[in-house]
This record gives C-alpha cells, structure tokens and sequence, in this order.
C-alpha cells in the first residue's frame, strides 16, 4: 500500500512538472546556475585546500647566522660536530636541522640567477652571503611564527625566515573570494527557492478542485503535500544533472591532461576524482533540499489558508 501510494504521489508530481514545463524549466535552470557555482566554489575550495596543506607540509625555516659568530660553534663536517645545530635540534617542534655554508649559499645564489659561475672566484675571499641553517618541523606542528621567534633569540642568528608571507597573502586573497562567491551562492539559491515555490503554486492552482475534493473526503494535509513536495524536489535534482555532469566531464579531462605536470611538485597536485564524485553527489543532495524547501513553502501556505 505503501510502494502504491508513493508510486501515484511520483507520478502526480512528474505530472505537475510537465502541466507547468516552463516554469518549471525556469526553476531548474535557477537551480542549476546555482549548483554549478557551488560546484566550481567546492572543485576550487578542495584543490586550494590541498595545495596550501601539501606547501605548510614543505615549508622550512631558514636561519641565517651572523659573519661575526663563533665559527668553531657551527657545523664541521670533518669533525661532526655541530653545537649550534644542536641548540636547534633541542627546540620542540623541530625534527631536522641541515646546514649550508656561506660558500655553498652563494653557489646556489650564482646558479639560481644564471650568471657565470666563474664571477664567484671575485667573493672567494669576501663572500657576502651568510652560514644558513635549514630547519624542518615535525608534522602536527604548524606554529612556524612561535619557533621562529624562538629561534631568533638564540645567539648568533641575525635573521630567520619561513617565507610565508606569499602564502598568508594567498590564503587572504581566497577568502575575499570565498566571501564573494557565497554571497551570490546565497542570492542564488533564495532565488531558486523562490522560483520553485511559484512553481507549486501554478501546479497548486491547477489541481484546487481536485485538492478541494481530497479535503472533502478525509485527505490529510500530509497526503496532499506529498506530490508538490516529490515535484519540487524533482525539479532540483534535474537542475543538478547539468553541473554535475560538466564538472565531472571537464575535471576528468583536466586531471588526464595537467595531473603529470602537476605531480611534478609535490605541492602541486589536483585532488582524486573520487573527491569530486562527492562534490557531484552533494550537488544532487543541496539541489533536492532546496526544492523541497520551496515546495513546503508553497504548500502549508496554501494549507493554511
């Protein structure tokens, strides 16, 4: 009885869908607007997310020690020794400590530039660069600003840097975006919402007789509900097919296309498909709750009335 009357309740409300096609294809194209900003907002929020988790992952903190310190206290790669280092292994947070010698910073400097590696022997007796100490924390520990300060009071360091301030500006910059797109998301969906309610409405005009004689013979409010509650969320679930199948489509494509390059840099790689099949399955989900919601908005009005 149960399979029986939600089987008549689908079909009345599919019924309604094409009673009220163009505004009900009015409707679904709200939903569907909406939906594929959501989607491409969630595709970029996760890819975003996993970009600046795998560049925290790679960051390292770079301390610079004063030409004037004690070079006997710095590492000595005959010997082994390296009490400065050492200092720097006893900080908490941190799990490795490798050093690179003002010589060594300034080979790299040379051929990060491109210029003639031969200009080097000009600053073989005055090199300008400084003894470096590459520092790399244990994972759970993000708080680079505090070791970092507790770094800098070490003597003998005269500068420290942790290079995150690209980041931060990055991180703020998505946020202004992220409240951007949210604010047309929710503009958006009010607009779907409201567009799907008028649509039970038409749907509701045209079945009063037939409402008007259900309450007559006993029919529950819960009765009559059911098939405008069925034809909004229908309608929302039709306005996800559209974004979830371009999203799906031209993800795939891109992660075919860009992933190898990508996985060039450990930082850079694009979330797995798997992912994004859950983003296509939550479109359907938020699609189906906001025509339900104008649905129950358009029926207990008319309800009460």
């Amino acid at each position: 009885m149960i399979i029986y009357r939600l089987g008549r309740h689908i079909k009345s409300a599919i019924t309604g869908i094409f009673r009220n096609f163009w505004m009900s294809f009015s409707s679904a194209t709200a939903v569907a607007v909406t939906l594929l900003l959501v989607a491409l907002f969630s595709v970029l929020s996760l890819n975003v997310s996993s970009f600046m988790n795998n560049i925290e992952k790679n960051i390292s903190i770079r301390v610079m020690i004063d030409n004037s310190y004690d070079i006997n206290q710095l590492y000595n790669a005959k010997t082994k020794k390296d009490p400065f280092g050492d200092r720097l292994r006893s900080i908490e947070g941190v799990a490795s400590v490798e050093f690179s010698s003002k010589d060594e910073e300034f080979k790299k400097y040379v051929k990060l530039t491109g210029e003639d590696t031969s200009l080097y022997e000009r600053f073989k007796d005055e090199n300008p660069m400084l003894n470096v100490y590459k520092v790399t924390l244990k994972q759970g520990y993000n708080d680079y600003e505090k070791i970092s300060k507790e770094i800098k009071a070490l003597d003998g360091v005269k500068d420290v840097d942790y290079g995150t301030g690209g980041i931060h500006k990055l991180i703020t910059l998505f946020n202004q975006i992220t409240r951007v797109l949210v604010f047309f998301m929710v503009a958006l969906v009010l607009l779907a919402i409201f567009l799907i309610s008028n649509t039970i409405k038409l749907t509701i005009y045209n079945r009063k007789t037939e409402i008007q004689i259900m309450r007559l013979v006993g029919a529950s409010n819960g009765y009559i509900r059911t098939p405008f509650i069925l034809e909004g969320i229908i309608i929302g679930m039709l306005g996800a097919i559209i974004p979830g199948a371009l999203i799906l489509v031209i993800y795939g494509k891109i992660l075919e296309k860009y992933s190898d390059g990508f996985m060039i840099s450990s930082s850079l790689q694009l979330v797995s498909m798997h992912e994004i099949q859950l983003v296509v399955l939550g479109l359907f989900v938020i699609g189906g709750v906001v025509g339900m919601l104008g649905s129950i908005l358009s029926v207990t009005r008319y309800l009460k009335s």
